[in-house]
């Protein structure tokens, strides 16, 4: 059976979508039939990933169909890094990526499959890592990072902006530390323009498309 099979979402709008965008070359999004009509307007970073799996020179639709599989190395990645920056020894790190690897949901249902979750999944560890590295330094290019992880965060699925108020608030805070500890208010209206001008461009795309075609 090959991957994606087993999933609705999969072969009812992922792929499709991408098909789509391979057939017009542009970004214009399919409307399905049946099933659920809002996928139309749904962020695209996911799909995008399957598109350019098939798109680049030598590409087909068969790894098309394993795209997350990328997130789910750099999850694996990330736990490492949260691990050990967390304080956490070599062997709690290579704990902590086994119970990653552990989870079915994760593998092989998610990384062998073309849909978001593992996207999202990867997202939200890319931001906690940044933002640690924010806690730790206040650089300009870990804010940029940490907004580019945050684009990506919401700019692949609607539910991640559950997430946002959570991490904003964070970073916030951490801005108002580095304030409190001696860091020019200018230095970090810098920091914090280079996080929201990662986000944007990352995750800015489907939203700005929705408000320009549906006002909303």
């Amino acid at each position: 059976q090959p991957p994606g099979a087993a999933f609705y979402d999969d072969v009812s709008y992922h792929l499709p979508a991408a098909a789509t965008w391979l057939q017009y070359a542009d970004l214009r999004m399919l409307r399905v039939e049946v099933g659920d009509m809002s996928t139309t307007f749904y962020p695209v970073l996911g799909e995008l990933m399957s598109w350019i799996a098939m798109a680049v020179p030598g590409g087909n639709d068969f790894f098309a169909r394993w795209s997350q599989l990328p997130a789910g190395l750099g999850i694996v990645l990330a736990v490492w890094a949260l691990t050990r920056r967390g304080g956490g020894t070599a062997g709690g790190a290579a704990f902590a990526v086994a119970l990653t690897l552990s989870i079915p949901r994760f593998l092989p249902d998610g990384v062998f499959s073309a849909g978001n979750d593992v996207w999202s999944a990867f997202w939200l560890c890319a931001a906690l890592l940044f933002l640690l590295r924010v806690v730790e330094g206040a650089r300009l290019g870990d804010a940029l990072l940490l907004g580019t992880a945050i684009g990506g965060l919401v700019g692949t699925k609607y539910l991640n902006l559950f997430w946002l108020p959570a991490l904003l608030a964070a970073a916030f805070i951490v801005g108002a530390v580095r304030v409190a500890r001696g860091l020019p208010w200018r230095d970090l209206l810098r920091r914090g323009l280079a996080l929201g001008a990662g986000a944007l461009a990352t995750g800015g795309y489907g939203y700005l498309r929705n408000l320009s075609t549906v006002g909303n």
